[in-house]
């Protein structure tokens, strides 16, 4: 029995430091499931909200990229049509003067020839003397007032110079100035909105650089490459641009310098053909008066048929011009609206691409996740239904142990009540017999029949067996045997000597049953 109660006690033992373990091993895994959760749903929601931040800022510098790009355009647009306008305007008025100093050229080519004719036919038709002495006469008038008007049509030359060339330096000097200060205005656009982008690019490369270096390298690299390229095209672009312009001005400034000659050149040529021309229509002006009125208003009429047919002619040309001008104007609007709408197309295909390989990559991301947590919990899963198991396992366990442990207790405690039993009626036996002896010595001659009785009792117990008869109604029933033996001290019927307490049949019926119940649970607890 103490073996039993020992080997019960350590496996109780044993089966609770299991279960200590299991539950300690059981709470550091959850522990350690709830880090990994945790972890996985934070940098879940890092990636989202980097992938957010960085489309929001890709987006934002497209967007300011793009603005600034078609105001350059607009800026440059602006000072073509005023470099365009200027070239149109310089163009009408050198026009304008090549067209005067030619008709003045045919006026004075035609009236030469009209006065040779006039001068040969008076010289044919009139007396050559008075003609002569008229003529010298005529030339000495004519010098006097050539000489006062050349006087005079010099200091008018001179005037008209100075205040040419004065109206024509102060007019280069305003479109000098315009320029000028144009150039220098889109000159300073041009470096603050380089500026602004440099600052700009910094800002969001060193963000880049702090959030997502790590993570986003390859992607990064490739997209400064991209940003380089582009800042390098458009900074040849702007250089090219630049030096374009400043060879133009160059050409327009060296084609103005030899203008400015050509036109002196002329000017002079003129000047001198002018007076040639007045000496020697002032010498045969008289003689050829009449004839020459006639032929003026001929030469009026003609010319101003001439000039009309000019006009018209320019008109026309001029129609014709301004409608191809227009034409051009409504195709190069029509091939900027082109190029911008395939600008747009390429730089939104190009940003669609982005965004598919960037939801692309979103979605692989998220059935990663979504699969490493579904294994995750699986495994989890599994290890809790283990769990699960072997706390049922242990539950059962834990609930046979009790059952044997009361069983073990209830086994004590019927030990202990029979032994107590059995020890109160030895005692109330050995009573009993003490104050049988007390009064057996107090009269002799009853113990003298005592010991008579006591020596055939013995006797006859030795003969014969008590018989215990057990009925249907559980009841214990003791019957008295009397057996008749002739003794010699006179024949009388001797019977079996038992104490009072056990005649009674509560007693027994309660020890009998006792001891069978003691004797069943015995059996089962040496069967477990």
């Amino acid at each position: 029995m103490d073996k039993c109660t020992n080997d019960a006690i350590v496996s109780v033992n044993y089966k609770k430091a299991e279960t200590h373990y299991s539950k300690s091993l059981l709470r550091n895994y959850f522990k350690y499931w709830n880090n990994c959760v945790s972890m996985t749903n934070k940098k879940g929601a890092l990636l989202e909200k980097s992938v957010a931040f960085y489309n929001i800022y890709c987006l934002k510098n497209c967007i300011i990229n793009w603005k600034l790009y078609v105001a350059l355009q607009k800026e440059k647009k602006i000072i073509k049509d005023k470099i365009d306008k200027a070239r149109k305007f310089y163009a009408k008025k050198v026009l304008q003067t090549f067209i005067r100093i030619w008709i003045n050229s045919c006026e004075f080519i035609l009236q030469k020839n009209k006065i040779a004719h006039a001068v040969m036919h008076y010289k044919s038709k009139l007396l050559i003397k008075y003609f002569d002495a008229w003529k010298i006469y005529h030339e000495y008038k004519l010098k006097k007032l050539n000489i006062e008007e050349h006087v005079s049509c010099v200091n008018e030359s001179i005037t008209e110079k100075t205040m040419n060339e004065n109206v024509e330096m102060f007019y280069n000097f305003k479109l000098v100035q315009k320029t000028f200060f144009a150039w220098q205005d889109w000159y300073n656009m041009s470096l603050q909105n380089s500026i602004k982008n440099h600052e700009i690019r910094n800002i969001f490369e060193n963000r880049k650089k702090s959030i997502m270096f790590n993570n986003w390298r390859l992607y990064i690299i490739k997209k400064k490459c991209k940003r380089r390229k582009i800042l390098t095209a458009d900074n040849f672009y702007e250089k090219k641009l630049a030096i374009k312009t400043l060879k133009k001005f160059y050409d327009y400034a060296a084609y103005r310098k030899g203008k400015r000659i050509r036109l002196s050149y002329l000017n002079d040529k003129s000047k001198e053909i002018m007076r040639r021309l007045q000496y020697i229509y002032i010498e045969k002006w008289r003689n050829a008066l009449y004839s020459v009125i006639q032929e003026k208003q001929k030469l009026y009429q003609a010319i101003q048929f001439w000039e009309l047919n000019v006009t018209r002619k320019y008109f026309s040309n001029w129609i014709e011009f301004s409608r191809q001008y227009k034409i051009k104007m409504v195709r190069k609007q029509e091939l900027n609206e082109i190029a911008i709408r395939f600008l747009l197309k390429r730089f939104i295909l190009h940003w669609h691409s982005k965004l598919q390989d960037v939801l692309y990559i979103r979605k692989k991301e998220f059935l990663a996740i979504s699969m490493m947590e579904h294994k995750i919990l699986r495994k989890y899963f599994l290890l809790w239904e283990q769990y699960i198991t072997q706390k049922v396992k242990m539950n059962d366990d834990v609930k046979a142990a009790m059952k044997l442990h009361k069983q073990l207790l209830l086994r004590e405690g019927l030990k202990e009540i029979l032994r107590n039993s059995l020890y109160n009626i030895d005692y109330q036996r050995d009573l009993q017999l003490k104050n049988a002896v007390m009064r057996s010595f107090q009269n002799f001659e009853i113990l003298k029949e005592y010991f008579d009785k006591w020596h055939s009792f013995v006797y006859l117990k030795k003969k014969s067996v008590p018989v215990c008869k057990i009925t249907d109604s559980d009841e214990f029933q003791f019957k008295r045997i009397q057996i008749p033996c002739n003794n010699r001290y006179n024949n009388f019927e001797t019977c079996l000597v038992l104490p009072e307490y056990m005649m009674k049949k509560d007693t027994i019926l309660n020890a009998y049953n006792s001891f069978h119940k003691f004797s069943r649970k015995s059996w089962l607890f040496d069967s477990f």
